[in-house]
């Protein structure tokens, strides 16, 4: 490789490095939009080889400093976290060095500030992509760095071969990643969570929780992958996929096409409790990530108690106050992008039952309703009383008369009366929206709920996607309380066939929850796990309970024997590395250096050995022609592929003896070290 190639190579290796470690934290979305653009705008200069820093040095030094001020002032005033300014100083760092005189020197201050954004990045992103970032940042500033090594000793006008210097750097740098990450996984940790910030997650739009249900929506979202809370549940029901409600909010009125609340807001809180409960209940220990986009929380029905919330920013996690809306919803009364709370549900037994709730507005019809409504759900009802058996009456009529689908038209007059009498096809919300209204007609108390149905195991938590919202029916049973009826077809409750873009977006859920599992999460406990499950023998069968001496088990003697193999190469790899690494010719060399120190030569730092002879001439030295021999034939043996025989060898070191013992040192003589 020509030195101006070699130059470039590396010069861009190390803007790679630098773009990677600024995407670390760029991707967070934490990093000022005037940073960004900068960098954006420095790397592309840099890459095109222009250094339009380079005649202002010293003033755009002095700028940098102004700038670094300005960040931590902000920093001081409370507008900016502090770890989101150093990461931006690093940045601003980053771009003046990629701008100015490109030295050695230069490529190095590059590396370090890179590692500095890289470090930031550690705390304030924590998904995938810092993982990514990472990989791409270790691998081309390594090599960067191998090639600034490389051409310490090398002319500025010398070529160097690429292809064996790749091959040893991409060996180099492989041999380094094997190495971390035996370090990660070894070395005794606490989990990475403890240290990082949460940021947003995932990749895609977002899925929030609306604040209403409006009939005639696009019903796309239930193609939607997009995971949007996280759940671990105690005691773990270990199902692939749950067929479980969780409820986020509650509906009384009905008006012009869409559901609504009204409930009254309680104070906010710590603790929010719904019911009473016994033992009888599952804990869920919920996350719900940036893409839910709502503070409503949402809990296995019925939920009875919320406690612990934690509200997350990409800078910030604190403890969360939380707020009742009566009989509508609990929500977060604190901003955040991501939330973490604890919920308690009753496992089917009936909640205590207030016998003052008004129902009057869960009864309300409204007075623009079409007659037809009414008039199909008195036939379909017939003179039924009981509310269990009204709801199901009509549960059965819907699901076996109606389709489900997800292709809707666009908006009609009145999309109840649309579904029920012209098109006879919708989404959930049609089917939950009809049930309701048809009871009420009748004179029962019902409502709306929206939330999600079902729950994907993943490790060991489930997951909610975005296809998995969904609205359903609840109907107040006297002396019982409310009661779920889900009139959607089976087949239309839980998220839908995934289209293309969703199925890439699910296996990159599939990767962001391995690398949060095994990466983020990975800690002491887990190598305590894994040791464990090396290294613990088989149960102890009857025989071997009645005593006498027991032989090792045979897993055990397995994992001896290929530790054993194993160490047995590794040590043989070793030493022959070890000794291809050293020449055959340079102990001659060490022979000759001795016979220079052994006739009391004065010594110069550095001289090669050629020099040495030439004064050795110079001076008409006894030692100059049998040494000049001696030289040319190391060199010839070291360089020039001609190696010495044995008998040559002990030949030249016996001229040089003699000379030794027949002549007198010369005054000036240097030793040097040439391999």
């Amino acid at each position: 490789m020509r030195p101006a190639n070699r130059f470039k190579l590396r010069t861009r290796l190390r803007d790679v490095a630098a773009a990677a470690a600024f995407a670390s934290i760029g991707l967070s979305g934490s990093v000022p939009a005037a940073i960004v653009v900068m960098f954006c705008l420095s790397f592309v200069l840099s890459m095109v080889g222009k250094r339009i820093l380079q005649p202002f040095f010293k003033s755009s030094a002095v700028a940098l400093l102004f700038l670094g001020g300005g960040l931590f002032f902000m920093v001081f005033r409370g507008g900016l976290d502090l770890i989101v300014a150093a990461c931006s100083f690093a940045t601003l760092v980053s771009c003046h060095r990629m701008l100015s005189e490109q030295t050695a020197r230069t490529d190095l201050q590059v590396h370090l500030s890179s590692l500095l954004m890289m470090a930031g990045g550690a705390a304030i992103a924590n998904d995938i992509w810092f993982g990514v970032c990472l990989l791409v940042f270790a691998a081309t500033a390594s090599f960067a760095l191998a090639l600034t090594v490389i051409e310490g000793p090398v002319e500025n006008t010398e070529d160097v071969p690429l292809r064996p210097v790749a091959r040893a750097l991409g060996f180099s740098v492989t041999l380094a990643f094997v190495g971390a990450l035996v370090f990660f996984v070894f070395f005794p940790r606490l989990s990475w969570n403890i240290a990082t910030r949460r940021s947003p997650e995932g990749l895609g739009g977002a899925t929030g929780m609306s604040d209403r249900v409006r009939l005639g929506g696009g019903g796309d979202i239930k193609t939607s992958a997009r995971v949007v809370a996280r759940v671990r549940l105690s005691p773990d029901p270990q199902s692939d996929r749950l067929d479980a409600y969780w409820v986020g909010r509650l509906f009384d009125t009905y008006r012009d096409g869409e559901w609504l609340g009204h409930g009254k807001a309680s104070p906010p809180s710590s603790r929010v409790r719904l019911a009473p409960f016994s033992l009888g209940v599952v804990r869920q220990f919920v996350t719900l990530l940036p893409s839910y986009e709502s503070r409503t929380l949402i809990a296995l029905e019925p939920a009875v108690w919320f406690q612990n919330a934690m509200a997350s920013s990409t800078t910030t996690s604190n403890r969360a106050a939380m707020v009742r809306v009566e009989d509508e919803e609990v929500h977060i009364a604190d901003n955040g992008n991501a939330f973490t709370y604890e919920a308690f549900s009753t496992d089917g037994a009936p909640l205590p039952i207030d016998d003052a709730i008004d129902l009057r507005p869960y009864r309300a019809v409204p007075a623009n309703i079409d007659p037809r409504v009414a008039a199909l759900a008195a036939q379909i009802i017939g003179d039924e009383k009981d509310p269990r058996k009204a709801a199901a009456r009509l549960t059965r009529h819907l699901q076996r008369n109606f389709a489900y689908t997800l292709e809707l038209p666009g908006d009609v007059v009145d999309p109840l009366a649309h579904f029920l009498f012209e098109r006879k096809e919708g989404h959930c919300e049609h089917f939950a929206s009809a049930l309701t209204l048809m009871l009420r007609t009748q004179g029962f108390a019902a409502r709306v709920a929206a939330g999600f149905f079902g729950g994907e195991r993943v490790a060991d938590q489930y997951v909610l996607r975005a296809g998995d919202a969904h609205a359903w029916s609840q109907v107040f049973v006297p002396g019982t309380g409310w009661q779920t009826f889900d009139a959607t077809p089976e087949s239309g409750r839980g998220g839908q066939s995934p289209s293309l873009l969703s199925w890439v977006t699910r296996a990159y859920e599939e990767v962001d929850n391995w690398w949060r599992t095994r990466v983020m999460d990975y800690s002491l406990i887990d190598q305590v796990s894994m040791v464990r499950t090396w290294v613990r023998p088989p149960r102890q069968t009857a025989a071997a309970s009645a005593g006498g001496p027991r032989a090792p088990p045979a897993r055990a003697l397995g994992v001896a024997a290929v530790l054993g193999v194993l160490t047995y190469a590794l040590f043989f790899v070793i030493t022959r590395r070890a000794d291809k690494r050293t020449h055959p010719a340079s102990s001659f060399l060490d022979d000759l250096e001795k016979r220079v120190e052994k006739a009391k030569l004065a010594q110069r730092m550095g001289e090669p050995l050629e020099d040495i002879v030439k004064r050795l001439r110079v001076s008409q030295h006894p030692l100059a022609q049998p040494f000049e021999r001696a030289t040319l034939r190391y060199l010839e043996a070291r360089f020039g592929g001609k190696p010495l025989a044995s008998n040559e060898r002990s030949e030249q070191l016996r001229q040089l003896d003699a000379a030794l013992t027949a002549g007198t040192s010369s005054p000036t003589a240097p030793n040097s070290k040439q391999r």
